[in-house]
């Protein structure tokens, strides 16, 4: 399960050389990148790994991938007042970008192929996916240092810095207190909607994350919680 995660691009390797008021988006979820010459040529040698041979293309299936943000900084002269900041502006009623999926670095643009899991955009994939609200308990954004409601969307905070590996932003989130609870509400379209198979290949996933058995049905909910 990974859900309102975000991805700042604030660290030095987003900004492209000559560019330094203004970085580039990047996924926010999960993320393959290209392997080396050499790395391809080892795989291209087998044939059963002939579909690892450009990325590390995992099996997916029984995930949720769930409005996982991805933001931009700027330095934006032109505006008065000067903005720096993230964009989307969240604080300031801009909407969300969600980049759940990317694959980087391949010379044609691939695509990982997640099955019977729930992502913010199914377009393109399986029609094993949903495209639906997993409805967790009590489900949160990054938002300020001082945010106390989850329900009143609030922008993180960037401050110049001097950090490890050349990075001068540093991003400033909340709430920073625990408020999230990530198991599955009844009625959750995760309940029963996932592939019993990977349980006979994994043995491991024989248990959620709090050790409960699953399934707890005919099929597995998808994601990281069994509901009971």
């Amino acid at each position: 399960t990974i859900e309102h995660n975000d991805s700042t691009a604030t660290a030095g390797e987003a900004f492209a050389a000559g560019s330094p008021t203004r970085s580039t988006p990047q996924p926010a979820g999960i993320v393959a990148r290209a392997h080396s010459k050499r790395l391809a040529d080892t795989f291209g040698r087998y044939s059963k790994m002939d579909q690892y041979k450009e990325f590390s293309n995992p099996s997916l299936a029984d995930n949720i991938f769930w409005k996982n943000r991805s933001f931009y900084f700027t330095f934006d002269s032109t505006q008065t007042p000067t903005f720096y900041g993230l964009v989307p502006n969240i604080g300031a009623g801009q909407q969300a970008t969600y980049w759940d999926l990317w694959v980087l670095g391949t010379a044609t643009q691939k695509y990982m192929d997640p099955r019977y899991s729930i992502l913010t955009d199914i377009t393109g994939y399986h029609t094993s996916n949903i495209q639906a609200d997993p409805a967790f308990i009590s489900p949160y954004f990054n938002g300020a240092r001082n945010q106390v409601d989850p329900a009143v969307p609030t922008s993180m905070t960037t401050a110049a810095a001097m950090d490890e590996g050349g990075n001068y932003i540093d991003t400033q989130y909340g709430p920073l207190t625990t408020m999230g609870d990530y198991h599955l509400r009844s009625g959750s379209p995760a309940i029963n909607r996932g592939l019993n198979n990977p349980l006979s290949t994994f043995p491991e996933l024989s248990a959620d994350f709090d050790g409960q058995r699953r399934p707890n049905g005919l099929r597995v909910d998808i994601g990281a919680d069994e509901r009971y």
